[in-house]
């Protein structure tokens, strides 16, 4: 991709400053980042050092799996940020698995996959997952964050969320055909 060549080469002179801006590193910059013996960086930020340290080189493509073990939820939302940033600047793709995102997590992707025992239950922009399920009778309650919901199809409590067709108005119904095995 010619443009994201473009934009990698006039990124790339001042590339560590750029990452660690774009991680929020800059206030320990200078700090150790320690071990088991040697107090140093917090537990946040050696993840971001770690995002870091794989920003660096010409890559179209990211796979990280689990970031947000260990971290809380602000923590999360900015890594996610960053790597969205990083992605939208550097035209490359960013892949990310998460079990439990937060709300506000789950609402900075662009594109999701639900897999299901190894199956794809859907698999397609974010915004259109919850209009997918609806069309197959499965409805969000509106107290139910998304990402919560969508997780839940893939277990035996998918049920709960199955929209009786047979009344003119919605009603939970608790004999639905089962998405997940």
């Amino acid at each position: 991709n010619e443009a994201a060549l473009r934009t990698a080469e006039s990124l790339y002179k001042n590339y560590p400053d750029v990452v660690v801006e774009q991680l929020g590193l800059q206030t320990c910059r200078d700090t150790v980042i320690g071990n088991a013996l040697k107090r140093g960086v917090s537990g946040g930020e050696r993840r971001r050092v770690t995002t870091g340290e794989m920003e660096f080189g010409m890559k179209y493509a990211t796979f990280m799996d689990e970031i947000s073990t260990g971290l809380d939820s602000a923590a999360t939302f900015d890594i996610v940020c960053t790597h969205r940033d990083i992605a939208k600047k550097l035209h490359k793709t960013v892949v990310m698995a998460l079990l439990q995102p937060a709300p506000e997590v789950f609402e900075l992707f662009d594109n999701i996959l639900l897999l299901n025992d190894g199956e794809v239950m859907y698999h397609g922009p974010r915004e259109q997952a919850l209009p997918y399920f609806e069309s197959l009778g499965f409805v969000c309650p509106p107290d139910r964050d998304a990402a919560d919901y969508l997780l839940d199809l893939g277990t035996d409590q998918q049920y709960q969320y199955e929209v009786a067709k047979s009344s003119n108005h919605a009603s939970f119904s608790v004999q639905a055909p089962r998405l997940a095995s």
